[in-house]
């Protein structure tokens, strides 16, 4: 099986099936109704109606298990309608290979022999499966030989028996005029010997009537040879390789395409909101923040986002912006969140969680789909995706464009009257606008390998929050990558380059005082990973060995804009990592531990290991158990970038350096205890996860991680200059960034994460996370208010037979208190107090689809939908609207109409 982080092969073209195989349960019920003359409105309805849209696995799944009940019960009728209602929900090849077994048990000979033909142009690799089954039924579909004809012969029998026919006659005929006539026996003929008995030879049965019996006609293992590997959930982050969720070592949650579209999310963090232990915190439009299990805020950057299993953040910021990704919501498959550190698995900055964003194959679902959105707030959004197959080949290829205005509109150009001006963009009030294209090119070759081609590219302007001394900056530039995979057998190989390049400056500034000057940047990264997995057994004890090594290269440029480039800064990485699994039948045991090689790092604090285990105490539960640790590495602009920060003070500045351009450090990894270092986390975890119904999924946890030597701003220290007109003012002193030694955060948390599909087309999924982080100090210990002790999430989503989706979901956040920090009068750093009361978000959303072929729909989303009601003791012309962070900007309500065409 290839590695997780490797794309997958691309889909091979699939014949289309029958329109009447479409229908789901229901349907075939009112269809029904309608043969009986009951009502021939329902019949136009139908018509219209077609069958649940997108994605539903679970009703696939839980019609699919329904089958096999079925067929093990011997009743196949019963069978083949949970076979085709999970076909027709997703069609699957396994479950088209149980539809013709099914019939073949019933002896349908040639409804067997369509399905069994159809699961072999479904899964080409795995044809030879049913190559027997379309040989038996093929053999009795045979006509049976006709005998040649045989000459009449005079026969005596012939003549005798043909004598009594006359007899009877003349008899009858005279007892019907009166006559008495008196029984006459038949001729007897001679009596001959009898031949031998032949063998028994069993008769073929022909082929069955309509009304053929629910048991077999013969008892020949009817209830073997059904397929069970269909539907099931799978997922591949929490351990780079494809595993039941059971399996998994870690808490996980599984985001799908249909979750997605249903969701109305016009950012991939939007519908991250839904995941339980998930924190969104929308500072600006354009870049909410993402954390997990607590340390969200500004530039959040202690979760690893993944696309396909490559890492995504900008490397200059260390921060994810989902909004530089170069793929439309509609590519992706599905998304992937693992809560608990990752660092044992991907290296640096896994320290709190990982987003592994999973897009389709080539081939995959849709062959087009063309999507357009406009909405309140300035909001537009435009794209485009094709997708196929040309023989082995898979393609997909991707544009879009996407725009939206900030959430406060502070100014529209240069204010003559407090002196600010729009120091980033002419058009203020936008704050993200960007164009994107992708593309993707895999294929096969021999019988187990495969080569995937991909890149994309992104370009805009996009607002982002930074530190709370530094304020809010912009960011225009492009964001572009290319990537090559290599798989054969369990082998994978991996290379990637990113660059990122553009000019970042403070969003607004103060005409006549001192401010920050605009950087630009340019960061380069080239990645090759090479990775191995090798299984076996002794006995009954399966063995798993994963092993991978790599090197990346990066170079960070950053320059004044008005003074070019600076020297590159070169960094060499190396990583070396490895995983080992021991299972016997219910239990697994796994041992991970990966060492990353970072210049600035002493070697020490980047060595992640990880324990798990991992027990099934029934097939459908298990329960885990886990420890491990992760790390932070710093990041460009911690470690290169200087700054001119502005001050209160009209005229004065203060000098901002990188850990690694700092003046005053001698710039070798640890030999000052003052040298900035990695943050490091220890992490304990219990939970459970159970399957054991059809109808719902269950997954509880309780942890415990530990945090130290976060990385903050640091104090100034006092150092007058001359004057410096780049940054129109005086230094007054100069400040970089430092690691808090003094201050240990404890989080200890609970989560229950519920998940329920009752019928077809119907999801409900609620959550609740319970989080405290403690902060011990050495002057005592305190409650770090700025995580939410609860957070709630509950939501419907409903898939209507008539064509008409409807979702509801809310959001709960308690009240927090941060601690801002900022510089004093002196330069120290302080930290300013600043709540934020407890908050719901409400999404809405409804969608119908009037046209079939090509599928358009239709689709009205409300956003925060509480912000259109009235503040309290205000007259009905405001609005309630609140801020996610002190220093965010206020959040109101959004309504948004999107139209999908799609074929």
């Amino acid at each position: 099986m290839p590695p997780c982080r490797a794309p997958s092969p691309p889909v091979r073209s699939t014949a289309t099936r029958p329109s009447a195989l479409r229908l789901t349960a229901f349907r075939r019920s009112a269809l029904r109704l309608i043969a009986s003359r009951r009502s021939a409105l329902l019949l136009a309805l139908l018509v219209w109606a077609g069958p649940a849209h997108a994605d539903p696995r679970d009703d696939a799944r839980r019609h699919f298990r329904a089958g096999l009940e079925a067929a093990n019960a011997g009743s196949y009728r019963e069978a083949i309608d949970e076979f085709l209602a999970a076909y027709a929900a997703i069609p699957h090849a396994a479950t088209a290979f149980n539809i013709g077994r099914a019939y073949e048990d019933l002896r349908e000979d040639d409804k067997a022999l369509y399905w069994y033909q159809r699961f072999q142009e479904m899964e080409p690799g795995r044809a030879a499966e049913a190559d027997d089954a379309i040989a038996r039924v093929q053999a009795r579909l045979q006509p049976a030989p006709v005998a040649a004809p045989v000459p009449a012969q005079d026969d005596p029998l012939d003549r005798l028996a043909a004598l009594d026919a006359e007899r009877a006659a003349l008899a009858a005929s005279l007892r019907a005029q009166g006559v008495e006539v008196p029984e006459i026996a038949p001729a007897e003929p001679e009596p001959e010997v009898e031949p031998a008995a032949a063998p028994d030879v069993p008769q073929q049965p022909s082929p069955a009537v309509a009304d053929a019996p629910e048991e077999p006609i013969t008892p020949d293992a009817p209830r073997e040879g059904f397929l069970t590997d269909a539907y099931e959930r799978v997922i591949v982050t929490a351990s780079r390789y494809s595993q039941d969720p059971l399996d998994a070592p870690s808490s996980i949650t599984v985001i799908t395409s249909d979750d997605i579209r249903m969701s109305g999310a016009v950012h991939v963090a939007d519908i991250l909101r839904r995941a339980v232990g998930v924190d969104v915190t929308s500072m600006t439009a354009g870049v909410p923040y993402v954390g997990i299990r607590a340390f969200n805020g500004e530039m959040t950057n202690k979760v690893l986002w993944l696309l396909d299993g490559r890492p995504t953040s900008l490397e200059f910021l260390a921060t994810p912006m989902p909004v530089t990704l170069p793929v439309a919501l509609d590519e992706i498959e599905r998304i992937e969140i693992i809560r608990g550190p990752g660092s044992a698995i991907y290296g640096a900055n896994a320290v709190t969680g990982v987003v592994n964003i999973i897009t389709k194959r080539p081939g995959e679902g849709d062959k087009a789909v063309l999507s357009a959105s406009a909405g309140a707030n300035r909001f537009v959004a435009g794209s485009a995706v094709a997708s196929g197959t040309v023989g082995k080949v898979g393609y997909r290829f991707s544009a879009g464009y996407q725009q939206e205005g900030r959430f406060e509109q502070e100014l529209t150009g240069i204010d003559e009257e407090d002196g600010t001006a729009a120091g980033f963009s002419l058009d203020q009030g936008l704050g993200e606008q960007r164009v994107r294209a992708a593309g993707r090119v895999d294929t096969t070759f021999a019988d187990k390998g495969w080569v995937s081609l991909s890149g994309g590219w992104s370009r805009g302007t996009t607002e982002y929050a930074s530190k709370a001394a530094l304020g809010y900056f912009g960011l225009e530039g492009d964001v572009g990558h290319a990537r090559f995979d290599l798989a054969y057998g369990p082998f994978h190989l991996r290379t990637y380059w990113q660059r990122e390049e553009g000019y970042t400056a403070p969003w607004l500034y103060s005409r006549g005082g001192s401010r920050t000057p605009g950087a630009y940047v340019r960061d380069d990264v080239a990645d090759v990973e090479a990775e191995g997995t090798f299984e076996a057994r002794t006995g009954k004890v399966g063995h798993r060995l994963q092993v991978g090594a790599g090197y990346t290269y990066k170079q960070y440029r950053a320059g004044v804009r008005t003074e070019g480039f600076l020297v590159p800064r070169v960094e060499h990485h190396g990583k070396v990592f490895g995983q080992y699994e021991l299972s016997v039948d219910w239990f697994r045991a796994m041992a991970s531990l990966r060492y990353d090689r970072h210049p600035l790092i002493p070697n020490a604090t980047t060595i992640s290991p990880r324990g798990a285990l991992v027990f099934r105490v029934t097939p459908t539960t298990a329960i885990r158990a886990s420890a491990g640790s992760a790390f932070r590495a710093m990041n460009g602009l911690e470690s290169y970038v200087n700054l001119e920060l502005g001050t209160t003070a009209d005229g004065y500045f203060v000098n901002f350096y990188g850990a690694a351009t700092n003046p005053n450090d001698t710039g070798v990894p640890g030999d000052d205890p003052d040298d900035l270092g990695a943050e490091q986390v220890i992490n304990a975890e219990l939970g459970v996860r159970d399957e054991s119904s059809s109808f719902h999924a269950l997954d509880a946890a309780v942890y415990w991680n530990r945090v130290t030597n976060l990385i903050d701003i640091g104090s100034v220290t006092p150092q007058l200059g001359g004057f410096q007109p780049k940054a129109n003012g005086y230094p007054f002193g100069y400040a970089s960034w430092i690691n808090d030694r003094d201050t240990v955060y404890d989080n200890f948390g609970a989560e229950l994460d519920l998940t329920l599909f009752p019928v077809d087309g119907l999801d409900v999924f609620a959550n609740v996370a319970i989080s405290q982080v403690l902060a011990a100090t050495p002057t005592g210990t305190t409650e770090d208010g700025s995580t939410s002790l609860v957070h709630a999430n509950l939501g419907v989503l409903y898939r209507s037979p008539v064509r008409l989706d409807l979702s509801l979901s809310g959001h709960l956040t308690s009240a927090q208190t941060w601690q801002i920090p900022t510089f004093g009068g002196e330069g120290e750093v302080i930290r300013e107090r600043a709540e934020i009361p407890a908050r719901v978000l409400m999404v809405a959303r409804i969608a119908g689809r009037p046209v079939l072929k090509p599928e358009l729909e239709l689709a009205l989303t409300l956003w925060n939908p509480l912000g259109f009601l009235p503040s309290p003791g205000t007259s009905g012309a405001s609005v309630t609207a609140y801020r996610e962070h002190p220093s965010g900007q206020v959040v109101g309500p959004r309504l948004l109409g999107t139209a999908a065409l799609r074929f």
